[in-house]
Order: C-alpha cells, then structure tokens, then sequence
C-alpha cells in the first residue's frame, strides 16, 4: 500500500504512474484541504528493477506530505522519522524525485 497526504490549490485528477504506466486516476475534489489517500497494487521483488512511483496532473502547484510505503492493502498510521529510518516490518523509505510536472517516488 501505498499512502501520502496531498493538496491542491484547485480540483482535478491526479494520474498514479506505476513503472511508468498509467495505473490509477485519483480526485482531488476539494481546494486547498490536505487529504490522506492511498493506492494498494502488488510489487514484483526483483533486484534488477526499481519500482517507480510516479504522478502526472495539470492542476498547477501540488503539495505531498508523508509519503509512505508499506505491506498490505490498508494504509497505517503515518511513521515519521527523525533522520535515522528505524526500518519496521512491512515498511520501505521513499524518496521524493521533481521531474517537471511529473513527481517520482524511488
């Protein structure tokens, strides 16, 4: 499962890219309200591959906040970390990645 909060400054879709395909369509339907959402899929462990984690959207400036990556098919609580990952069962650390208007996780 896959969570982050997110806001925008108007509604619209938010595309989740997932290894660089087009996997879900997510609403953003109110204005300027942080909202947590989440997008489970199952992930194919295979050393030679990263999986990507990608998102496209035309709705100007978008803010994400706690991203997190973890077993399962319902998102926890969030797991904030003080610089030093204490790595839980189930959890992974992401890493945010700017490329123009599409935002990466890797």
């Amino acid at each position: 499962c896959f969570s982050f909060w997110a806001k925008s400054g108007k509604a619209g879709s938010l595309s989740f890219i997932l290894d660089e395909k087009l996997y879900q369509e997510i609403h953003i339907e109110k204005e300027n309200e942080w909202k947590r959402y989440h997008i489970s899929f199952v992930v194919n462990c295979n050393e030679e591959n990263e999986l990507r984690i990608g998102f496209k959207h035309d709705m100007g400036n978008i803010c994400f906040c706690s991203p997190q990556l973890e077993a399962g098919e319902k998102p926890s609580l969030y797991q904030a970390t003080d610089g030093i990952l204490n790595m839980a069962p189930g959890f992974a650390e992401v890493v945010l990645v700017v490329q123009y208007k599409i935002l990466y996780f890797v």
